[in-house]
């Protein structure tokens, strides 16, 4: 019982130890609401990568009233004149970021740009 006591502290201790490290990675852009659940959005700086007029970045989506934590990878590009998110990388599904009709989709979509552009 004692050795599993102290590997559990030891575990706990390297725990502490690495969550600050992987947090400080990780940059707020926004809350979105929707329904009911609350998300909180954040921009992971080191994953953004840069090729001329586009950029993709790792969003890390965490709940703040209900269950859920979620990686995933956004894509912007600037053509036409504007710029664009580009779901899945697919040019052909760009959506004009100051054209989306929903408001908060807009507004989540808008924050996590804003963001990864300060970090670029």
């Amino acid at each position: 019982m004692r050795k599993i006591a102290v590997l559990f502290m030891i575990l706990s201790g390297i725990m502490f130890a690495y969550i600050p490290q992987v947090s400080a990675q990780e940059v707020y852009a926004v809350t979105e609401k929707n329904g009911g659940k609350i998300n909180d959005y954040y921009v992971v700086t080191e994953s953004i990568q840069q090729e001329g007029q586009a950029f993709g970045v790792t969003i890390h989506v965490v709940g703040q009233n209900h269950s859920y934590n979620n990686y995933s990878n956004w894509f912007y590009a600037y053509m036409n004149g504007a710029w664009h998110f580009v779901p899945g990388g697919q040019l052909a599904a760009a959506m004009r970021i100051d054209r989306i009709e929903d408001p908060m989709f807009r507004s989540v979509i808008y924050g996590v740009f804003s963001t990864a552009r300060q970090y670029m």
